[in-house]
């Protein structure tokens, strides 16, 4: 693995094990409700970005302990009940592809690289409104060799006290 300095410029073929330490578990909350005004401006970066939209796994997994992190089984539950199912294998971007895209911003130690999701995903389904996360429901995120990442979905008033403040366009 590099040194803790800065990296930029990454080019493709370098090897992923020369900058990831370690894997985790990220689950990627969205607002749908907030995500369909923000589409009127093209702008998406309040419904990921709200207060605990992020959570990142329990465990820690050095790379060594994941030589092929291209064939690891992934699965998403809600209140037990299971929404995706897949495999790395399906990814459509490797991650040397994704180090090379995002590195011109620079990289550095510690920084969290996201892969993005498989298939399955609310917005996309027959009847979005049916599969919406609600108060008090159960989310388990699991991938194969790191483990479980388990959260519960609160109301903004049951975390903060107050109900949730407007949505304001841009």
């Amino acid at each position: 693995m590099r040194s803790p300095r800065q990296v930029r410029q990454v080019r493709q073929r370098r090897r992923r094990e020369d900058y990831i330490g370690v894997y985790v578990i990220f689950n990627d909350i969205t607002a749908r409700d907030i995500q369909r005004w923000e589409m009127q401006s093209s702008n998406f970066i309040f419904s990921k970005s709200i207060d605990t939209f992020c959570p990142f796994s329990p465990w820690i997994v050095t790379a060594d302990e994941i030589p092929n992190p291209y064939n690891l089984a992934l699965e998403l539950r809600v209140n037990g009940e299971k929404r995706q199912i897949s495999n790395s294998s399906h990814m459509s971007v490797t991650i040397p592809q994704l180090i090379a895209k995002f590195s011109p911003t620079g990289f550095s130690a510690g920084d969290i690289l996201t892969t993005g999701t498989v298939s399955g995903v609310t917005a996309f389904s027959k009847d979005p409104q049916v599969w919406h996360l609600k108060p008090g429901d159960e989310i388990e995120a699991e991938i194969e060799k790191i483990g479980v990442l388990c959260n519960q979905v609160v109301s903004w008033k049951d975390a903060h006290g107050v109900d949730a403040p407007e949505f304001v366009g841009f």
